[in-house]
Parts: structure tokens; C-alpha cells; sequence
């Protein structure tokens, strides 16, 4: 430790050289490169563009726009001394002139308009430059200078001088000589003088030929001689191009090179030796401690009490373990619908410190994970399965309490968990919490099979305070009697707004009474006229009591009829016409009608036990 805690004078200059190495940044210098290549390949692309602006071709092309344009032009000159040989002025037809005349067309349409120009029909017509009457003879000029700029032969001249004027002023877009192509060559004369070379030629070249056609166009002496030849050197561009692109990706490698990860393990061998001389003191205690430590270990190797948990295992397989797994197994094909499609095991797990453990795992594949596999729901069906393999191991038959055990459940697993917790509840008291009305319906169907006695309860909570407890189920959860009683508690305390006509009050409280009327009625159909043969909330039909829907006559279904039609057209469930005259039933109507339907379940009650 003394000498790993000390740095040699080679090795502190390490410790400032190696961060210099390491500064230098592949990915920016890779990406330089790539720049410098754009550069160059628009370089490239420039010079291509002016090659064939300029080309042999291209110089020819222009050399017969020009003799075209003077052919037309001698043409149309040969034309006006023909006509105006006798004017006072000679260069009538020259490029001026027509410049002039044009002007002064522009001039008339806007001073004269709605007449065509020139404007000579008119006896005071007058001249639209010198604004001077127009004699006869100046009038007959003027339409002979019209003529003549109609004349087609003018029309070609304009048009093939036009034509070598674009051709021309196109070349002033050649960038050969800006700020980009002068950045754009130093990146050429960095990367290879010979290339460089080549290309300040072609350049030399290509300025010579623009400047010879420039000077023929001003001149209009196009018999010049092509300036020498140009060279070809796109392919030496592309080839810089290709070499910046293979070194730029070679850097690229080279971040992650074998030298790079030397040097940044070499500075950390380093900073961390130069780190242990500030702590060394700590570091030699510390190895104090280990030994101390390495003691301890022998010590408690010496003292293991493998023997104590290997008889522990023996005795829980001979008095727990089997009686354990048999109860696991039964109470997993008890819930088999729950667990269809898993098939698992309780088996002893390793014991350790005198301890022993268990675990489920599947049959076949114990190396699996089963948490890793089942669902949630088959999860806490293969919990429920082990808490109730425990209760078969106890020999007391203490209360057992659950709180909302079939969460994430699907309504299988629901049924067949309340069929099991029934058949627990005719050995010991099962107390249940839950706020799932159909796991609530599964358990009274249970209980009501099996003969269990069941008690119900609410738990309830205001405002300020929970947990007021009441034998008055909810609403959603009450038979047709109990609805019955509440209902007609209801009314008569609608009786006290009925007297004082507080006639808005009163209205909304009978029609919610009506409302939960038409609701009851349909209670009563499924638990006492039909018996329970289809009940909402379960996924069975009971056929045990089909027999009893025979009690049912026509009579009891047409007063049921005449009820439910009654507290349909009472409900508040549809808006009203305003105009439409209503009769809002009284708290008497209200009780005649709960008492009809109160008699109607009392009768086929009654009538149902005569039918063997």
C-alpha cells in the first residue's frame, strides 16, 4: 500500500500529459473534415456548372446567337434606311432608338389612353416627346416608325438580340471569383498541392474565356479566338472528397480505439493512486478491520446450526410439511376453475437458522418462476388457496376475517371463491368486507344452497366520523319487501311539503319515489315472480324454481302491467311537455300504490307454496 501510495517524478507528468491526449475531441475533428469535404464538393459542382456555361459547345452556341442577332439586326437597319432615308436623323431601328420608341408607347398608353398608339387620328393630335402639334408629315412619320417596329424583321432583330443578351448575362452567375471559391481553393491547397494546381488552371481558364465573351458582346467583334482547353479535373476533386470521407470515418473508429481506452485507464490507475496517499491511514485501519472480521467468519463458520434446521426439516416433513401440501392440493382443485391453467405444488423450501420454508412452485418445471408467470388474479387465487390450506392445519375454529378478497378476480374466480368461503363459514364465522355487489350476490346464492345461516350489515361514514354500522343494506342491494318499507317511509315524509304546497319540492321527491318504484317492480319480478330462475349478476339460470313461475296469472301480470306503466308515465326520467296538463299523484296515491304492489308479492308468495 506504502507503494502504490506514492508517484514517481515519471509518473506525476503522466498525470498532466495523458488529460492534454485525451482534450483532443475525434467527433469534432470528424466532423471538420466532413465540412471541408461539403466545401470541396461544391466547389466541384461550381466548377462543373461553368465548364459547360463555357465549353467549346457553349462558346459556339453563343458565337451563332451573335451573328444571328447581327444578321437581324442588319436586316431590320437595311429595312428602316429604306424607309426613313429621307428623315432628318439618321440610327432610326438601332437599339436606342427603339429603346426611345418603346419608351414613348409606355407614355401614350397612360397619357392617352383608350387610344392606339401613335395617336395621329385626332386633328389636334399632338406628339407625346415634344407634346408639339403633329403636322401631316409628322403624323405620317410617326405611323411609318410604328410599321416599321411591327415589321417582322424588326420583331426578329429584337428577339435575337434578346436571346444573346440572356445568354450572356447567365454567365454573370458563374461564381469563379467570390469569397466561397476563394475558402473553398485553401481547402483544395491544404489537402494536395498538385490538385490545387490543376484547379487554379481550370479557374485561370474559365475567367479567360468569360472575359473574351464579355468583351465580344461589348464590342460586338465576336471573331476572338477560344482560349486553351480545359482539363478535367472533377475526377481529382472527388477523389479529395472520397480520401476526407475515410478519414473522417477512421476517427470515427479511433474514439473507441485500444489506445484511447489505455491512456483513460492509465489516468485512472493514476488519479486513483495519487487519491490513496490522502487516505492511506483509513485504508490500513480498514484492512485491520477485515482481518478482524475474517476471524469472525471462522468463528461462525464453527458454530453453524445446519444441524439444528436439517432435524427441523425432518420433523416438518414428518408432523407439517405433508399435511400441508395435501390441504394445498385439495384446496387448489376446490378453486381449480380459478387456477385452470397452472398446475402447482407446495414443496419444502431451504431451511436456514433452525427455520424452515416453503414455496409454490409448478409441477414440472420447479426451476421456474412462478410469480414471473401467473396473472395478478391467479396470483392472489393461489394466495387465497394457501391461507385456507393453513386454516385446515389448525385444530381451532377461530373467526377469519377477509377484506375485499376477490380483487382483481374475473367473475369465475369471484363465484368459485364465494363457494368456497361459504362451505369455510358451516365449520367456523367468516367476516367478510366487501363493496362488490355481485361477489355479494355470489355469497347469498352460496349460503342460500348450502343452508348457511348468513347475517348482513352496512357500514357506513358521514361527514365527521365512519364505521356506523346498520342491518339496511343499500339501496342496489335490497330485496323487494325492505325496498317496500323504505319507499313507503319516503312517501310520508313527503306528506309535511304536500300540506304546506311546496308544490316544487314535493313534485321532485314523489317522482324520485316513483322512479325507485318502477325500479322495485322489476326487483320483484326477478326474485318473486320469477323465483330467481334469471337473476342479474349471475352467469347461471337456477332451474330449481321453474315450477313456481307457473303461479304467476294473467291477472298478476296485468296489474304488474298497470303499476309499471303508472309509475313510468310519473317518473321524472323524461322532460315534460309544459302545456300538457299532469296529474302529480298524493302521498296517498303513493301508498295505494306501494300497497298494490306489496299485495301482489304477498299473493304469488303465497300462491307459489301451493305449487308441489
Amino acid at each position: 500500500m506504502d507503494t502504490l501510495a506514492s508517484l514517481d517524478d515519471a509518473e506525476v507528468e503522466r498525470l498532466k500529459e495523458i488529460p492534454a491526449q485525451l482534450a483532443s475531441d475525434p467527433q469534432k475533428a470528424a466532423k471538420e473534415l466532413r465540412v471541408q469535404a461539403g466545401r470541396i464538393t461544391t466547389l466541384g459542382r461550381s466548377l462543373a456548372a461553368a465548364e459547360k456555361a463555357l465549353s467549346d459547345e457553349a462558346l459556339e452556341a453563343i458565337k451563332v446567337l451573335a451573328s444571328d442577332a447581327a444578321a437581324k439586326t442588319k436586316a431590320a437597319q437595311v429595312a428602316a434606311a429604306m424607309n426613313f432615308n429621307d428623315d432628318p436623323l439618321d440610327g432610326i431601328g438601332e437599339p436606342v432608338w427603339r429603346a426611345l420608341w418603346e419608351a414613348a408607347r409606355r407614355y401614350s398608353t397612360d397619357a392617352i389612353p383608350d387610344t392606339e398608339f401613335p395617336a395621329t387620328d385626332a386633328e389636334n393630335a399632338v406628339c407625346v416627346l415634344c407634346q408639339q402639334p403633329l403636322a401631316e408629315y409628322a403624323k405620317d412619320r410617326l405611323e411609318r416608325f410604328e410599321k416599321f417596329v411591327r415589321d417582322d424583321s424588326a420583331q426578329q432583330a429584337t428577339k435575337a438580340t434578346a436571346a444573346l443578351t440572356t445568354a450572356v448575362t447567365a454567365l454573370d452567375r458563374l461564381d469563379l471569383q467570390g469569397e466561397g471559391t476563394r475558402e473553398q481553393m485553401k481547402d483544395v491547397e491544404a489537402l494536395d498541392a498538385n490538385v490545387f494546381q490543376s484547379v487554379r488552371d481550370q479557374l485561370a481558364t474559365l475567367l479567360r474565356r468569360l472575359r473574351a465573351v464579355k468583351l465580344a458582346y461589348e464590342s460586338g467583334n465576336w471573331s476572338f479566338e477560344t482560349p486553351e482547353a480545359l482539363n478535367d479535373v472533377g475526377d481529382h476533386l472527388v477523389a479529395l472528397i472520397k480520401t476526407l470521407g475515410l478519414r473522417a470515418a477512421e476517427i470515427d473508429k479511433s474514439a473507441d480505439a485500444t489506445e484511447r481506452k489505455r491512456l483513460t485507464d492509465e489516468l485512472a490507475e493514476l488519479k486513483a493512486r495519487e487519491w490513496l496517499a490522502t487516505v492511506l491511514g483509513d485504508v490500513k485501519e480498514h484492512v485491520s478491520r477485515l482481518a478482524d472480521i475474517s476471524k469472525l467468519k471462522k468463528a461462525i463458520a464453527e458454530t453453524r446450526t445446519n444441524a439444528i434446521t436439517t432435524k427441523s426439516k425432518e420433523l416438518a416433513k414428518l408432523y407439517v410439511t405433508d399435511q400441508l401440501r395435501n390441504a394445498f392440493a385439495d384446496e387448489i382443485k376446490k378453486m381449480q376453475q380459478g387456477v385452470r391453467r397452472l398446475n402447482v405444488e407446495l414443496v419444502a423450501a431451504e431451511g436456514k437458522y433452525g427455520r424452515t420454508f416453503y414455496r409454490v412452485q409448478l409441477v414440472g418445471a420447479s426451476n421456474a418462476q412462478v410469480v414471473t408467470i401467473v396473472s395478478e388474479g391467479e396470483h392472489r387465487c393461489i394466495a387465497l388457496a394457501g391461507f385456507l390450506s393453513e386454516l385446515a392445519t389448525e385444530t381451532t375454529k377461530s373467526t377469519v376475517v377477509f377484506d375485499d378478497p376477490v380483487t382483481s378476480l374475473d367473475h369465475h374466480w369471484r363465484g368459485c371463491f364465494a363457494q368456497r368461503l361459504v362451505e369455510e363459514a358451516a365449520d367456523r364465522q367468516a367476516i367478510v368486507f366487501t363493496h362488490d355487489i355481485v361477489f355479494l350476490h355470489d355469497l347469498l346464492s352460496g349460503a342460500e344452497q348450502l343452508k348457511v345461516p348468513i347475517e348482513l350489515r352496512r357500514v357506513q361514514s358521514n361527514r365527521n366520523n365512519s364505521g356506523f354500522v346498520d342491518d339496511k343494506l343499500p339501496w342496489i342491494a335490497q330485496k323487494t319487501l325492505p325496498r317496500i318499507d323504505e319507499l313507503e317511509h319516503r312517501v310520508r315524509a313527503t306528506q309535511n311539503d304536500y300540506n304546506n304546497q311546496n308544490d316544487d319540492v314535493y313534485e321532485r321527491d314523489i317522482f324520485a319515489v316513483y322512479g325507485d318504484i318502477r325500479a322495485t317492480v322489476e326487483r320483484a319480478i326477478e326474485e318473486h315472480f320469477f323465483r330467481g330462475v334469471i337473476v342479474r349478476h349471475k352467469d347461471y339460470i337456477s332451474l330449481s324454481n321453474l315450477k313456481k313461475v307457473t303461479a304467476m296469472t294473467t291477472t298478476h301480470c296485468e296489474r304488474l302491467q298497470t303499476l309499471f306503466k303508472r309509475c313510468c308515465d310519473i317518473t321524472s326520467a323524461h322532460d315534460r311537455a309544459s302545456l300538457r296538463s299532469f296529474g302529480v299523484p298524493t302521498p296517498g296515491n303513493a301508498l295505494d300504490d306501494l300497497d298494490e304492489l306489496r299485495k301482489l308479492v304477498v299473493e304469488i308468495k303465497a300462491e307459489q307454496k301451493l305449487v308441489v
